[in-house]
């Protein structure tokens, strides 16, 4: 009933390690692309990982994509990829890990006129406008490059409107990647993947073996403290309920079971990883998983109205997550606004300044400083507003 050290053939496709290509891979309990650190050697086969990587842990990644970049989550490469976003008016951007929001690359537009053609396009610097401005001179060699570059000006703007953030998990793609996490779990806490039969049906295609779901009944984290982010896996085994569950938590607000068997007859046990995302430092949780078996099984046919504990959950996420993320907008812009109060003081970095100078430079960062919180304050005061509950699968 347990597994111990490494598997002989691969949890999902069944082929025997050791066989033509067929090797041993570390798996994340956690997908590193939200944040997850912690890896676990020998249950599935390099093959399985990178196409259950690819093709659910993607999906889990993309719809969490916006609070991931929000709080600036830590990831294995150190890097954290760029997102598209949308605003309500429908103005396309991009996100960069900095913060920085630039333009989407869009194909210019050609429009011809009586006096010639016209392009039109969104750019973000000066550099992507001569760039651009350049690859039409050898299509129309007599536009004046370094002329149409003098027409231009860049200046700084924060956003006048809200961005839409779509922060849902749904699809069975999404739903494979969680009970991913559950199954691994399980194997880390020595439990045989053969005696996680619901996840194994599930994870090898069977939609009808559909057996997890969103939970918010009851606190299962038992020393949640305020404010702290945080995602984490806990797996229980009950013989004499014969059930395997697990509980799965993402940014402390996508709260949610997995009932991996309805067979279990091993030995009663918990297990636990936990991980704040933002800095990569393991927590210590305690969870409580003595939960009827009768609610496990009604909430992991997807029988639980979530919405509402959802929105609770986000609604104390989101401020948290949006007062880091303007923190670090702030010291920012501090840093930017000192240096170029400087530069237009024509003062070289460790240079002293004169009294007059320091009260000049003190204006310019506060000018500069001030239009920061000024947005920051209007957009921490925009509610969530509830999403639909989406179906199951």
């Amino acid at each position: 009933m347990s597994a111990k050290g490494r598997l002989a053939r691969c949890a999902l496709c069944d082929r025997r390690f050791g066989d033509d290509g067929v090797i041993h891979s570390r798996e994340h309990i956690i997908p590193n692309s939200i944040g997850g650190q912690k890896k676990v050697y020998g249950i599935l086969c390099k093959e399985c990982n990178d196409r259950t990587g690819s093709e659910w842990d993607s999906v889990l990644a993309e719809q969490l994509s916006f609070l991931s970049s929000l709080l600036a989550i830590v990831r294995d490469d150190g890097k954290q990829p760029s997102i598209d976003i949308v605003t309500m008016s429908g103005k396309r951007l991009r996100k960069h890990a900095d913060g920085r929001l630039t333009y989407r690359p869009e194909p210019p537009v050609e429009t011809k006129t009586e006096d010639g053609v016209s392009i039109s396009a969104s750019v973000s610097t000066m550099e992507e406008a001569r760039k651009l401005l350049e690859g039409y001179k050898r299509k129309y060699p007599k536009l004046d490059v370094e002329s149409a570059l003098k027409t231009l000006k860049t200046e700084k703007a924060y956003l006048p409107e809200p961005v839409k953030s779509p922060v849902f998990i749904t699809g069975n793609a999404a739903g494979r990647s969680i009970v991913k996490s559950a199954f691994v779990m399980a194997f880390y806490a020595c439990v045989a993947p053969e005696c996680c039969e619901l996840a194994k049906r599930y994870l090898t295609g069977d939609d009808g073996a559909f057996c997890w779901w969103f939970y918010y009944d009851r606190e299962v984290v038992m020393n949640r403290a305020p404010g702290q982010i945080f995602h984490c896996v806990a797996v229980a085994g009950n013989p004499d309920t014969k059930q395997l569950i697990a509980y799965v938590e993402l940014f402390a607000a996508f709260r949610m079971l997995v009932l991996l068997s309805t067979e279990y007859t091993g030995k009663k046990f918990s297990c636990s990883y936990a991980i704040d995302p933002t800095v990569g430092v393991e927590r210590e949780l305690s969870f409580d998983l003595g939960i009827p078996a009768e609610e496990v099984t009604s909430a992991c046919q997807g029988g639980n109205k979530y919405v509402k504990g959802m929105i609770s959950a986000l609604n104390q996420l989101m401020p948290v997550a949006l007062a880091r993320s303007y923190e670090r907008e702030r010291e920012k812009v501090l840093k930017e606004a000192v240096s170029d109060a400087l530069a237009r003081m024509n003062v070289a970095p460790g240079e002293r300044v004169t009294r007059a100078q320091a009260t000049e430079a003190t204006r310019l960062i506060m000018e500069r400083l001030t239009h920061c919180i000024e947005h920051q304050v209007t957009a921490l005061s925009t509610p969530i507003k509830p999403p639909e509950e989406p179906e199951k699968s």
